[in-house]
This record gives structure tokens, sequence and C-alpha cells, in this order.
């Protein structure tokens, strides 16, 4: 067992060049659209999804099923490929939440919660192996996929570093003694795992804020944010290095609130719906961009709660926050609401492609067989 940390974050810098004062809303450019098929047994909405960019092809998860879904983007016969998940077995992957891919026949999967291992498989779905990690007393193991609305990607360095997130365990009042590291390391040549040693702020436990965050990586680059902070944390890895880049809304007020003990979950639901919150980071190698999600309340807290399980899965409004690779901030762009799905978006040479498949979109335009994708510019 390896509990060693394998990084140690030893820079802080603030990274920005914005004030509250030079925030802006801009309406996002439209430069393309497309669309592609939904297979019959599969959904519109896959809330697990990737692009990988050298087949221009989406891997999308259905949970249902427990089956890979993979559409070409530039088939017109709207072809697609099943892969069955074996869920049992000396084989089996057990019951998938969460999707990565890097390659052809290297596609990663989360299993679910309190199980140390991810899954690897290939093209036709045949499990190559499965890594497995146990953090023992420091911290028990737990996946952060569990279908959840913010992205948290399994990025791998230079091919033999694998980094994957570790969602926190604790709901309601938490020990102030909790350091959570929400980030652990496996060593693919040396086969040893370790928690990076980066946690949260002290303040998020004594103020009891959201304990979600998003995880990607790109390059040489971990992005980590939280739902409740107005920046992000760029790690360096090659380094051992990370700095705060502020990605803030401007629509957002400057604190958040707390979280309360709820009764039930349908209490957590309405307030989580009614609270502004950051989600999904992305990054832009086309471009050299960063982009992180805003979701936007109404001011009308009694609306939102007449409607918050559809809101919790299919937020009406939200806006995307965008900075270049070395921080400097480039704007903040506006959707139609009720139109998207943010957390399906993804990069591509020609920009940032969003689906429309918010329910009412769906039913307003009457779409049975296809989602329909727009493509936006966001470079200014």
């Amino acid at each position: 067992m390896n509990n060693l940390l394998l990084l140690t974050v030893v820079v802080f810098m603030l990274s920005s060049c914005t004030s509250d004062e030079s925030l802006q809303l801009y309406n996002a450019r439209l430069v393309d659209h497309f669309s592609i098929v939904v297979p019959p047994d599969s959904k519109h909405v896959l809330k697990s999804s990737k692009y990988l960019a050298p087949e221009n092809a989406i891997y999308g998860l259905n949970f249902d099923n427990q089956s890979i879904y993979i559409s070409y983007l530039n088939d017109e016969m709207g072809r697609y490929e099943k892969i069955e998940l074996v869920e049992d077995g000396p084989s089996g992957v057990g019951t998938a939440y969460s999707l990565s891919v890097h390659s052809r026949d290297s596609i990663f999967l989360t299993t679910g919660v309190g199980i140390g291992g991810l899954s690897v498989l290939n093209r036709s779905g045949d499990l190559l192996k499965t890594l497995k990690y146990d953090f023992g007393g420091v911290q028990a193991p737990e996946y952060t996929g569990f279908r959840n609305r913010n992205q948290k990607d399994i990025f791998i360095y230079k091919d033999s570093l694998l980094f994957f997130p570790q969602r926190v365990p604790y709901r309601g009042a938490r020990p102030q003694s909790v350091e959570h590291k929400p980030i652990g390391c496996y060593d693919l040549a040396a086969e040893t795992y370790s928690l990076v040693d980066f946690g949260y702020p002290a303040e998020y436990w004594s103020e009891n804020l959201l304990d979600d965050f998003s995880f990607t990586g790109n390059g040489m680059y971990l992005y980590f944010g939280l739902v409740a902070q107005h920046f992000i944390w760029k790690i360096d890895v090659e380094n051992n290095t990370s700095e705060k880049v502020i990605m803030k809304s401007s629509l957002f007020p400057e604190d958040f609130e707390g979280q309360e003990e709820f009764d039930n979950v349908y209490d957590r639901t309405d307030f989580l719906v009614i609270q502004p919150k950051y989600s999904s980071i992305l990054t832009d190698p086309y471009r050299d961009l960063i982009y992180r999600i805003a979701v936007i309340p109404y001011e009308d807290d009694a609306y939102s709660k007449s409607k918050s399980v559809q809101l919790f899965q299919y937020p009406d409004n939200f806006t995307v926050i965008a900075c270049t690779g070395d921080g400097k901030y480039v704007g903040e762009f506006t959707f139609p609401s009720r139109t998207y799905y943010p957390y399906g978006m993804f990069v591509s040479e020609e920009g940032l492609n969003v689906p429309k498949s918010h329910p009412e979109y769906l039913i307003k335009s009457g779409s049975e067989d296809e989602v329909e994708f727009d493509i936006y510019d966001l470079s200014q």
C-alpha cells in the first residue's frame, strides 16, 4: 500500500486581470450546428459523455442499460456503435457511473462508491485491467462520477501518471478535523497510488459550503474548481506548483450561502436549485481557452422550488465564463433559456458544442430521434 503524497502544492498565486467592474456579459456567437441520431434504446441526454477528437465521435454512457454508445459526427447515415458492459463475474466492471475516453482502446470507467478501482476497457468492451487502490485509514476510496452533473475527468499525464477525483463523502455537519484530498494519483508504471497533497480550504468546512467540484486536465495542468468559489486552481504537474485563476460570474453574489442539515432529499434539492453555483470546467486546446459553467438560479425561489426536480438535472439558465490559458479574462457568455443541456458540452476544433437537450426544448421541437448541437465561438 502506498499512501505517500505524490505532489506538493508549494506556490500560490492569483492569476487574473479582472475586477467586478471589468466583468462583461456577451451573447455567445453561433458558428455552426449539426445533429446526431439517438439510438432506439438510448436517450437524448446521456449524463456522462465524452468527445474523442481523432475519431470525431461522442462516447456516451447510458446508466439504465449499462451500455456505451459511440456516435460519429461526420456520418450522414447516422450509424453508431454500442458497447454492452458486463457487470458481474471475473470480467465484470460493476455498475458504471462515469466515463473518460483517452483513445480507441483506452476507455476508463468509475463504478460506484466505496470501491477502490478504475476499470480500463478496449473498444470491444473487454476488461483490460482494473487499477485497484486503497488509501487505508487515511481516506476511504470514493468515486466521484455518481451520475454527477459536474464534469470530473480522469487525466493521464505523459502516459505515466493517472489523476482521478475522489468524492467528499460527508453530508450535513462535518468534522472540523477532516482534510479530505479530492485528487488521487496512480503511477501506471510502478502500479502505486497516492493522494495529491491538495485539500479543501478550512473555511469550506466551517461555512458549510456546497462541497461538490469539477476536475479536468490538459497538457501538463490539472484544473480543479469548487462550486462555491469564484476561482479555480490550475495545478502544474511538472513543477509541483499551483495558482488561483479568477473565473467569476458577474451574476453571482460575492458570498455563498452555507447548506443546512435537511430532513429529506427533497428539502436538499429545493436548496440546491435556488443557489448560484459553478459547474464543469472544460479546456479548449484549439484556442488556448478555459471554460467554466455558471448555473444561474431564478430570483423567485418559490418558482424554482415548484420545478426543483427538473431544475436540479436540467438548469434553465446558465452562462459560460472564458479565460485564456495564462489566466486572462475573456468574458462571460449567455445562452438562450430552456434550450440547452449544459452538462453535455464538449470542445472541438470548430468551437464549443452545446446540445439542445433541455426537456422543454425537446417537447417544443418535437425531436424524437435526434439531438441537435449548436457550435459557439467564445474567443471574441
